[in-house]
């Protein structure tokens, strides 16, 4: 069967303007960064609530020590609900080179079956105190940002909150447009095709599933889904993920699309900048992936050329 592709450019599906972004979301970032520039320094003085104390400790149970209860050099924000109730408030009080014996109840709905309900004691010792020191939403704190006063601080969170409900708008209609065309495109699709892309998605569950420390059985047994039935409804994605594909070829081929050495060599350089990446480190990851490198920049051309021409 012949592929046929629908029009891509000039089409009316409406373009959502980005949303607006409001002052709670601009002091939630503010909130955020001061958050991330907190500092904690070495005190004298006895623990309060909200310090945080370094500490090695050991629990025991009747008397004897029980698996995954011991720790070393463990930095503990007293207040912060971490350990099991009880545990931080007793470490309020104390200086370095302290010890104490915290004495604690497991919750009956601990998750180690051994331990619920039971009386525990943890020796511990405290190897140093140090208090959180807030920074000041000012000038100085702006400048280790490279920025030169708070105001532009504010501004430069401001726009950085806007160019990412640009993005994601811009991200919305493409999505938008892409189902559009792979709907309204006839194009064929073998059986062997459609499950090797079933298999791809699979296995980005996977990965995405094992940084939970999740199997794909494990995942599979608690939705209550068999592998057929996972399968059977990944099918329809597959499908349209591969039209996609077909209409971008399309495009690529239709427009006369090309990649010059100059705007690649550009593409590389952002993307070095973007991660971080030394020159050697760069250099071997374009080694390896050269190819799906020029492929998504390809796909990333065509998909602004398809927001540029419709509406």
């Amino acid at each position: 069967m012949e592929n046929k592709f629908c029009e891509y450019k000039n089409l009316k599906l409406g373009k959502d303007k980005p949303e607006v972004v409001t002052e709670e979301e601009v002091n939630n970032e503010l909130k955020r960064l001061l958050e991330k520039n907190i500092k904690f320094v070495t005190k004298e003085d006895s623990s309060a609530l909200h310090d945080v104390v370094n500490i090695d400790y050991e629990g025991f149970v009747d008397g004897v020590a029980f698996e995954g209860g011991k720790g070393e050099k463990y930095d503990l924000e007293l207040g912060s609900n971490t350990f099991i109730p009880g545990f931080e408030d007793q470490l309020v009080g104390y200086k370095k080179g302290d010890k104490v014996d915290v004495k604690v109840t497991f919750p009956s709905d601990y998750h180690a079956e051994e331990l619920k309900g039971k009386e525990a004691i943890f020796k511990c010792v405290i190897n140093e105190v140090k208090q959180k020191e807030e920074p000041l939403l000012d000038d100085d704190l702006a400048k280790t940002f490279g920025i030169p006063t708070k105001e532009d601080l504010i501004a430069a969170l401001r726009s950085n909150l806007e160019q990412r409900n640009d993005l994601a708008s811009k991200n919305d209609y493409i999505k938008k447009l892409c189902d559009y065309l792979a709907e309204n495109s006839t194009i064929a699709i073998e059986e062997e095709e459609l499950n090797a892309r079933i298999d791809e998605i699979i296995s980005y569950y996977e990965n995405m599933i094992k940084q939970y420390g999740m199997s794909m059985d494990q995942y599979l047994s608690m939705t209550g889904t068999t592998k057929e039935d996972f399968r059977k409804s990944l099918a329809n994605d597959a499908s349209t993920s591969i039209k996609i594909d077909r209409v971008y070829e399309h495009v690529a081929q239709s427009e006369n699309f090309e990649i010059s050495k100059e705007e690649f060599n550009d593409y590389l350089d952002y993307l070095k900048n973007y991660y971080g990446a030394s020159d050697e480190q760069f250099a071997e990851y374009q080694k390896q992936k050269e190819d799906e490198i020029k492929k998504e920049y390809l796909r990333q051309k065509i998909s602004q050329f398809l927001y540029e021409n419709n509406d």
